[in-house]
């Protein structure tokens, strides 16, 4: 069991898709044969991610979910490596843009995880955690888990694994605008133009030209990401073919080259909605509202085009928006709001607590919780704070 699991990781790290799946699929079965509670989650939640790398959402979040449901019939106390699992279906609640649930998962994993100070599982989970706490606003802590990460990752010895941090910290540096910071991490990766790319690297490659992006050097983006296209398309990583793919359209964009630009985000569209993936369009930002909102009205009609759209903060649309659009962003983005549920907006905006608004309106402290997390999700934010200023940006408080 061991041996087939190492192999299987040994191949996955080397970028070799079906070799990968063959050893791990092995180690399951003869985990399964040996009850071998350790080995069982994480070569699933391994499997898991080799399908989550070729594309497969739907595929990955069902092993996943096998891992956990194992883990859970076979022992009543789960092996901390089942924490790779839980921290899977965070990454894949957070693709779907299902951030109440991807942070109950990924707090979960983490807590797994850190029983054995297991560092793959620990890195895995806090970046995807930043990346959630990028999504919900919270900038700065964001930036702060990452650097956490490091400290914890310092101690264990476990340097290897630094890069992959350090990359991801970049790519939240860019996202927050902060280009001056990552153009220092930039400075000091080894990655070039012409340099030799690496399944190991190719991460932080894509943050690199994420970079190469935000400094508007469309030749040389377009040279790095058709060179990254073709090494994801040989490996059979279709989920980066799909990333690297956006990252393409908003390059044409950026050279004003619409239709280009239309004609591929339409093919990755395409690709993405059996999937249902979200948060791939959402995370590239003002840009991507921007390419979205470009579309033929025939296409932006679309249901999972008007989802995607929907994904989107006011922040990020509005300058994707003509001053008229802007006026009735928040009745064209948000369901709307029972009257009831405007009523407790209006006392969370006076900063009422849940039972003086039950007290207010003369109903029960659960209806209040239920009618404020349908609040929450119609105004796509997490607490009260934002829900209040998302309001008022829509105009729906005053």
């Amino acid at each position: 069991t061991v041996v087939a699991f190492n192999l299987g990781l040994a191949h996955e790290l080397s970028g070799e898709k079906e070799a990968a799946v063959t050893h791990l699929s092995e180690a399951v079965e003869l985990s399964l044969e040996q009850s071998n509670l350790n080995i069982l989650p994480a070569a699933l939640a391994h499997l898991a991610q080799v399908q989550l790398l070729g594309g497969q959402l739907r595929k990955a979040e069902a092993t996943y979910r096998r891992a956990l449901k194992l883990a859970s019939e076979r022992s009543g106390w789960p092996s901390p490596l089942a924490g790779l699992a839980e921290i899977g279906m965070g990454a894949i609640c957070y693709e779907k843009n299902d951030l109440h649930e991807a942070q109950a998962y990924l707090r979960a994993g983490i807590d797994l995880v850190e029983r054995w100070n297991h560092a793959e599982g620990l890195t895995a989970g806090y970046n995807a955690l930043a990346l959630l706490l990028q999504a919900q606003g919270e900038d700065a802590r964001a930036i702060e888990v990452l650097e956490e990460l490091i400290e914890i990752l310092q101690k264990l010895q476990a340097r290897v694994f630094l890069p992959a941090v350090e990359a991801r910290r970049a790519r939240l540096h860019i996202m927050q605008g902060e280009l001056p910071a990552a153009e220092q991490w930039s400075a000091s990766s080894n990655l070039t133009l012409d340099g030799e790319l690496t399944f190991l690297q190719e991460a932080e490659a894509l943050t690199f030209a994420r970079l190469l992006i935000a400094q508007r050097r469309w030749e040389d983006a377009q040279r790095y990401i058709a060179r990254l296209l073709d090494f994801a398309k040989a490996g059979g990583r279709g989920g980066r073919v799909l990333e690297l793919s956006l990252l393409q359209a908003l390059v044409w964009a950026g050279k004003a080259a619409n239709a280009q630009a239309q004609e591929t985000l339409l093919e990755v569209i395409e690709q993405a909605r059996p999937e249902g993936y979200v948060r791939i369009f959402v995370d590239e930002g003002s840009p991507m509202a921007k390419l979205l909102l470009g579309l033929p009205e025939s296409h932006r009609s679309e249901p999972y085009i008007q989802k995607l759209i929907s994904a989107f903060t006011v922040n990020e649309m509005q300058p994707a928006l003509s001053a008229d659009a802007k006026d009735g962003l928040g009745e064209k983005l948000v369901e709307a709001l029972s009257e009831r549920e405007l009523e407790i907006l209006a006392c969370l905006a006076e900063g009422l607590t849940n039972r003086e608004i039950g007290q207010r309106l003369s109903i029960s402290l659960p209806t209040v919780k239920t009618h404020t997390r349908n609040i929450y999700g119609k105004l796509r934010v997490n607490n009260r704070t934002r829900a209040v200023a998302q309001a008022r940006a829509w105009g729906l408080l005053p």
